[in-house]
């Protein structure tokens, strides 16, 4: 019996012994210090960073590992695990230590979790590539404003491979985003090339929303833009090229140049009437202002401290609840930001936001001495006219805020006139239009009730499910609002918003021909020519003086072929409410009988 419990135990002990020894030998990460740190990152500092969150993506144990960090006061306050593939369970602790770690380090100089390394290093890797250090670039951000012409470069990570963007700057502004080269999934990440650059420029920054079902694609291409107008402190930048054709002009011009940009900027602030200049002080108090808005008078209230615009104030509207509120609330805060109104309107409430702008301009200009001269324009007026400098400033300042006021309430009156002409050519109805969307036809319902357009619904479409939404909500609205389809297209869904404005308009047409339209009988009339293969029998339906229906009775026609024609041209000739429509190219013989059917059934 003893011999046989001392086998038992050690056959226990060997157990124990192989056990240990295959985990020591197969298990993933498995560290016995707590020292252990992640060497294949670099370590980021944040002191230089402006406020704000940054996304990344760094490579976890089961694919990618996408970040959110927030940035405040030069430190980082907090790191977010957005996105991940890690098996649960066992990446928790990395996935809930890590991120507490890089906030209280203020710094990716972190340990890695035992057990769950790969983990770790995916999520360093991750805030290393938000903050600009991915890929060995060390530095800061700039702003484009402050970058030279030229096209710069980049490259990073995308979902499946390498993804490389050239960036092109011009008078300090993004005005070119191309992916040049990537290994994106097709189809899939089309969306997110597509629209995620034009964004980028739209914005002249990569303050952008990514498109939902590409978001990894959306956000490579972020962080490639971002590393690409980084700006290395030693040596200009590692990953970041700048054309030599734009480097040569660069250092050719000198001097010359930053006074052509500064001319373009004095044309196009003279342009719009915006009050942009930086130097431009004004007289402190509070002013006043009305102007039309959408939908009646729009004040506001401007305050000046110090010769800076401290607040704007939309002190009464009547403007839309809703629609209109993004431009309240953003356009001010916006012109006080810039001490000045060259700032954005607000996509969907176009209207209200040039309300606002125009109001405020009024406000500065309309008080006496609102705007005081600049130490170089009264440098000038002292050289000149020595003896009665005050005086004549005085007056040229008068002159200038008369001619201010005057050039708003024209224009003011300019835009209303617009307006008011547009109006008149709207006929009330119901109104049907379609466009080419970006899986196809996208048809809309325009409703007109008092010269206006009061609703816009996209009856039919077959557009992406959550990347499309956007634009099908925001973009009918802001027809609505602006009584137009002179509104701004929806970032991350461009082509939808294009086609539901396309839609509009088509719809819209046939209200130019309203009142020229042909007037027939009541009546139900039958008519019969020869098609392409045969006879050809078509049944049309008049009420109240209008094409209603067109029935094809009999046919024989090319199956396939001329399918096209047998289901748009009826469509198209009740629109119109004539026969006065293009034919259907490749079944130009199927749709000429028709209408020529349809001719001959009118006549009766």
């Amino acid at each position: 019996m003893g011999n046989l419990a001392k086998y038992f135990w050690k056959l226990v002990v060997s157990a124990l012994v192989t056990f240990g020894v295959v985990t020591f030998i197969f298990a993933d990460g498995v560290n016995f210090s707590n020292d252990t740190q992640a060497t294949d990152s670099p370590t980021v500092t944040v002191d230089s960073l402006e406020d704000g969150v940054y996304e990344g993506v760094g490579q976890g144990f089961g694919g990618d590992v996408a970040v959110e960090v927030t940035v405040e006061g030069g430190a980082i306050t907090n790191v977010e695990v957005v996105e991940h593939g890690e098996t649960e369970g066992i990446s928790d602790p990395a996935l809930e230590q890590i991120p507490e770690e890089i906030v209280e380090k203020n710094g990716t100089d972190v340990a890695v979790v035992s057990g769950a390394s790969s983990t770790s290093n995916g999520i360093i890797e991750a805030v290393n590539n938000a903050l600009g250090t991915g890929g060995g670039t060390e530095g800061v951000a700039a702003n484009p404003a402050d970058m030279e012409d030229g096209t710069y470069t980049a490259t990073v990570d995308g979902h499946n491979g390498p993804l490389t963007v050239d960036v092109t700057i011009e008078v300090g502004a993004i005005t070119d985003v191309t992916v040049v080269e990537h290994e994106e999934s097709a189809g899939i990440a089309d969306p997110a090339l597509e629209d995620v650059p034009a964004a980028i420029v739209e914005a002249n920054g990569t303050d952008v929303d990514t498109v939902s079902g590409a978001t990894v694609t959306s956000e490579a291409i972020i962080q490639a833009v971002n590393a690409a107008l980084v700006v290395d402190t030693a040596d200009s930048g590692a990953g970041v090229v700048v054309t030599e054709s734009a480097a040569e002009e660069s250092d050719a011009s000198g001097e010359s140049t930053e006074g052509s940009e500064e001319s373009d900027a004095s044309d196009a602030s003279e342009a719009t009437g915006a009050v942009t200049t930086t130097d431009t002080t004004y007289e402190d108090g509070t002013h006043t202002a009305t102007v039309d808005g959408h939908n009646g008078e729009l004040t506001v209230e401007v305050t000046v401290e110090d010769g800076v615009i401290t607040a704007v104030d939309v002190t009464e509207h009547e403007e839309s609840e809703g629609i209109a509120d993004p431009a309240l609330e953003e356009v001010p805060a916006a012109i006080v930001e810039a001490n000045g109104t060259d700032v954005d309107t607000v996509s969907g409430a176009t209207v209200t936001s040039e309300a606002i702008i125009a109001a405020v301009n009024e406000a500065l200009g309309a008080d006496a001495a609102a705007v005081v001269a600049t130490e170089d324009e009264a440098d000038e007026e002292s050289d000149s006219e020595e003896s009665a400098s005050d005086e004549a400033s005085e007056e040229s300042e008068s002159e200038e805020s008369a001619s201010a006021e005057e050039d708003s309430d024209e224009s003011t009156s300019s835009e209303d006139d617009e307006d008011k002409a547009d109006e008149t050519e709207l006929k009330d109805g119901e109104y049907t239009g379609t466009a080419k969307g970006h899986n196809g036809d996208l048809t809309v319902e325009v409703k007109v009730k008092d010269g206006k357009i009061t609703d816009v619904e996209v009856t039919e479409h077959k557009e992406s499910e959550g990347i499309a939404d956007p634009a099908l909500e925001e973009v009918p609205a802001a027809i609505v609002e602006a009584n137009g389809t002179d509104v701004d297209t929806v970032s991350g869904a461009t082509v939808t918003s294009e086609a539901i404005i396309e839609a509009v308009e088509e719809a819209l047409k046939t209200i130019e021909t309203s009142d020229d339209e042909a007037e027939y009988e009541d009546g139900k009339f039958e008519a019969t020519v020869d098609g392409h293969n045969g006879p050809l029998t078509v049944e049309v339906l008049v009420e109240d003086g209008k094409i209603t229906a067109i029935k094809l009775i009999a046919q024989e026609e090319t199956e396939g072929i001329a399918d096209a024609a047998l289901e748009d041209v009826p469509k198209e000739i009740i629109k119109a409410n004539s026969t006065d429509i293009e034919t259907v190219s490749g079944a130009t013989v199927t749709s000429e009988a028709i209408i020529e059917a349809v001719e001959k059934a009118l006549k009766k």
